[in-house]
């Protein structure tokens, strides 16, 4: 069986019931304040945008007054700059010419001391061509003199000559070299050659048979420079070991100080 149907309340039963408040306007009032309060964010919103206008223009502003305080740091530091450089520049200056003043007194100096030291060479030079001069004489007036022994006055040295088994041969052809208008000639017994040293070859000496055989070859002996076979030969008197000496110092400070001017 189904359920039992709810009777319907009669117009005459609902009559006598208090009438029903309306509650809508109520409604409207919760609805009015909702709206109220959902406009209050956004007011905040305006006011922090406002806020932050206000701190991005002192953030500005800040920046400003930094990058005007940097110019001018580096301005300073520019001017500061440029003038140690002022005073660097300045004291090179100075130094430059007190560097200028002590090279001008060494110069001055030095070229003093060069003039002196050129006047003693040339000294040095007039005596040595004293001795050369008086070396020159001594044979001279050996050759004058009658009473000097043949044997000694005719000999003449020979250097540098080549190692040869005809050595009388060689020298004969050494002395026609010269062109001496009269032929002078030699023989196996008038020549006779030292022992050579440090690999040289030994020097030659050769006994002339006169005076004036002697004084011609040591007078054209310059003309070996221009031959073709004895180009590096020499031809000189025999000497002293005292004369060898002289020569040896002569020949030492001729090379320490130079040739002459």
């Amino acid at each position: 069986m189904g359920k039992p149907k709810p009777s319907r309340k009669t117009k005459q039963e609902t009559a006598g019931q208090p009438p029903k408040i309306s509650t809508r306007p109520t409604e409207n009032v919760v609805k009015s304040n909702m709206a109220s309060t959902c406009n209050i964010p956004a007011i905040s919103n305006i006011s922090n945008l406002n806020s932050n206008h206000n701190t991005t223009t002192c953030t500005t502003d800040d920046i400003k007054t930094v990058i005007v305080a940097l110019q001018q740091k580096v301005e300073d530091l520019m001017d500061s700059t440029n003038r140690v450089l002022q005073q660097m520049d300045l004291q090179r200056q100075q130094l430059v010419d007190i560097l200028d003043s002590q090279i001008s007194k060494l110069k001055l100096k030095m070229d003093n001391e060069i003039c002196t030291l050129r006047k003693n060479i040339e000294h040095i030079h007039s005596r040595l061509d004293i001795l050369e001069n008086r070396d020159e004489g001594n044979y001279k007036s050996k050759s004058v003199n009658s009473n000097v022994t043949e044997t000694e006055d005719n000999y003449v040295v020979i250097k540098n000559l080549d190692q040869t088994s005809e050595l009388a041969q060689t020298v004969n052809e050494l002395f026609g070299e010269l062109s001496i208008d009269d032929k002078i000639e030699t023989t196996p017994e008038a020549v006779k050659r030292l022992p050579s040293q440090h690999d040289r070859p030994g020097i030659v000496f050769v006994a002339l048979t006169s005076q004036r055989d002697k004084i011609c070859i040591l007078k054209l002996k310059h003309r070996l420079k221009y031959s073709a076979k004895f180009p590096n030969v020499y031809i000189d008197t025999r000497k002293s070991r005292e004369q060898l000496q002289q020569e040896y110092l002569v020949r030492s400070l001729r090379k320490m100080t130079g040739p002459p001017k």
